[in-house]
């Protein structure tokens, strides 16, 4: 009997663990935390950067396969969110793959910014 509720207090908590996006980061430099309501500039793969940004590191977006939060616009929130962890204002795609066949999520790379005003 033991067994049984300790399986269903257990799963529940495994699938909502596993169902928000997951930002994976290689950091080389970072500054002070940014608040969560700080604009966080996205450039799209095509768009220029301006001169004299820095780059802090790169995140890798991925998502599990159980996730209600497989669009595009959750995966590029995550980047923006372990950019303000680092202190970085914006964020360059520079890949972004589509679901399919064997993933059913968007994922995306990108690169941490830091752009002086």
């Amino acid at each position: 009997m033991k067994k049984t509720y300790l399986f269903f207090l257990t799963v529940p908590i495994f699938l909502l663990c596993s169902c928000n996006p997951q930002g994976i980061s290689k950091i080389e430099k970072s500054y002070p935390i940014l608040a969560y309501h700080e604009y966080v500039k996205v450039y799209n793969i095509d768009d220029e950067v301006p001169l004299g940004a820095e780059v802090l590191g790169t995140v890798k977006v991925i998502n599990s396969d159980y996730s209600s939060k497989c669009n595009y616009e959750s995966a590029v929130d995550e980047a923006c969110l372990e950019a303000r962890k680092v202190g970085g204002n914006a964020i360059k795609i520079i890949e972004h793959m589509k679901p399919n066949f064997w993933v059913s999520c968007h994922r995306v790379n990108a690169e941490i910014l830091r752009i002086e005003e």
